[in-house]
């Protein structure tokens, strides 16, 4: 869960595809292992 937390230079979420949600409005609730293995 700290990789979600994780920043880069410019201070924004480091995972494009977390911070693109988020950036929607998202809220990761909790991670579920596996869900989509093939992603």
């Amino acid at each position: 869960t700290e990789y979600l937390k994780l920043l880069n230079q410019e201070r924004q979420l480091l995972d494009p595809n977390v911070r693109f949600h988020v950036s929607g409005g998202a809220v990761i609730r909790r991670i579920i292992a596996n869900y989509r293995p093939e992603d």
